[in-house]
């Protein structure tokens, strides 16, 4: 193990055996990315560490987990190894987040927040988790005169350290990590101590620039609360570049020792401008839109459904649903796409998806897919889609005579697999919304276990090179269709429903 330029294969078959190497990991990723930089990386290894003794393990005792963090020109690269039932097969990070009091459920959230990119990949025998964080312009940010201190970094004028798990770090990091802007200040002359990251974007701090020397460059009144001891308030700021801005902030005065008045100011402030409280209200409704899609479906001797769900921006156009008659054996269910993106769409979007969720569940299974999207257009193309037009594409399975049928309204598209290899199915029909008389397109196959299907928006079929040239499994072509969705720039919201027969 070179820790200069390395960490390379460290194994370890429990959390007992990986604690040893937290401290100098902690150290080698801050070294490389710098303070902050570094112990998000540190954070989000940690996590993936977890997720595969979790997860890649299964019951394999003498499974193990092989870990590598190497330097890469400005960052830092680290990969993840574990046995093959683990980490693409936990939940997602595109999926919704778990409910508030479960603990379980969130690593991949967090590690796609932390870092500035990740893939999996995976082979027959294993997976392979990469992790890669970058400081900001290429390159780690020192300053040679202080004895190599970031700039930049949330540097207090007192000792404050956090113990947790095993190992130990200095509290200023954690500082750094808050979504709200902190500002340390002396109470009597106004010169900025400290600003941790958030403070630095919300006053629009770029890259190694260093914080504000005076809190009246920021506060233009800020001596009219200097003799309160606390306050809660709201006011106009002043972001670098002279825009200024509403705040919330709550102010108190800090004593660093017993009996000296607190000679420091500390503020906490977030930005209350209406963009960004519609930003906020988008991300909220972003998260609400993502409830109502259902989980991946994985019962035990039942077809497999797996989904993946990326919107362009925090929310979407697309969307998806299944349902399960138990009484007539048929698995059901829908992709949508309206046209647009942002919340116009995401709000055509969910109207659209009551509809689909009453013709599958409300009204006869056996009725034909074709009449089940008439109905959907009859109610929809007067009041949702007025302005506006959507592509659909349904599905249902007969379990007992294993005979999958489809119908399309404006979906050109979906893959099918027979023996691992993946053809497209061209499909034709009638967008949703549309005046005159509506053509649908069906289709029907016999089914056999081992056989797959994706259903896809545009977002996905637009794409070059979704047509894989090789076989591959269910689980392979769905690791493909998520790699394609997470990298590069996306131009559309990007779901699909795949449909596993076994």
């Amino acid at each position: 193990m070179d820790a200069d330029n390395e960490f390379r294969n460290i194994r370890f078959r429990s959390i007992e055996e990986f604690i040893p190497y937290r401290e100098p990991l902690l150290r080698f990723c801050e070294e490389c990315c710098g303070r902050a930089d570094g112990l998000a990386l540190f954070v989000a290894l940690n996590e993936g560490v977890n997720n595969a003794l979790q997860h890649g393990k299964g019951d394999i005792p003498e499974g193990a987990v092989d870990l590598s963090v190497k330097k890469e020109e400005g960052g830092l690269c680290v990969d993840i190894r574990s046995a093959r039932r683990g980490l693409l097969h936990s939940p997602h990070f595109d999926r919704p987040l778990p409910p508030p009091l479960q603990e379980s459920g969130r690593g991949l959230h967090i590690i796609d927040f932390l870092v500035d990119n990740f893939s999996m990949e995976a082979t027959d025998s294993h997976v392979t988790l990469c992790l890669v964080k970058r400081r900001e312009g290429g390159q780690s940010v020192k300053n040679a005169d202080d004895g190599g201190k970031e700039e930049g970094a949330c540097t207090l004028p007192f000792s404050l350290r956090f113990e947790a798990g095993g190992f130990s770090l200095p509290g200023s990091h954690l500082l750094d990590m808050f979504s709200e802007g902190l500002v340390l200040w002396e109470r009597e002359t106004g010169a900025v101590l400290a600003m941790n990251e958030a403070a630095r974007v919300l006053y629009g701090i770029q890259g190694s620039g260093g914080p504000f020397s005076f809190i009246s460059e920021v506060y233009p009144d800020w001596e009219e609360g200097r003799c309160s001891s606390f306050s809660f308030s709201t006011a106009t700021h002043r972001r670098r570049g002279g825009k200024v801005f509403p705040v919330r902030m709550t102010c108190r005065p800090l004593s660093l020792r017993d009996g000296e008045g607190g000679k420091i100011m500390m503020m906490v402030v977030s930005d209350i401008s209406p963009e960004s409280a519609a930003h906020e209200s988008v991300a909220l409704a972003g998260a609400i839109q993502r409830e109502f899609l259902p989980d991946d479906f994985t019962e035990e001797g039942m077809p497999e459904i797996r989904t993946i769900y990326r919107p362009l921006f925090l929310i979407s156009g697309d969307m998806y649903g299944y349902s399960r008659n138990r009484e007539k054996e048929v698995l059901s269910g829908f992709i949508v796409d309206v046209m647009g993106h942002g919340v116009p769409a995401a709000l055509q979007t969910s109207a659209l998806m009551i509809l689909f969720r009453q013709v599958f569940e409300e009204r006869p299974a056996e009725e034909r897919l074709c009449d089940k999207l008439l109905w959907v257009n009859r109610m929809a193309k007067n009041r949702i889609l007025s302005d506006s037009f959507a592509a659909a594409l349904c599905f249902r399975l007969d379990l007992s005579g294993m005979n999958l049928e489809w119908c399309s309204a404006g979906i050109p598209a979906f893959l099918a697999a027979e023996g691992g290899r993946v053809e497209k199915t061209e499909v034709s029909g009638s967008l949703l919304g549309i005046s005159g008389p509506a053509d649908y397109g069906e289709g029907a196959k016999t089914v056999t276990a081992g056989d797959y299907f994706f259903f896809l928006s545009d977002g996905f079929l637009e794409r070059p090179g979704i047509l894989p040239e090789e076989r591959l499994s269910f689980s392979a072509c769905y690791d493909r269709l998520f790699s394609l969705a997470y990298s590069g720039e996306p131009r559309d919201d990007q779901t699909a429903l795949g449909l596993h027969i076994r």
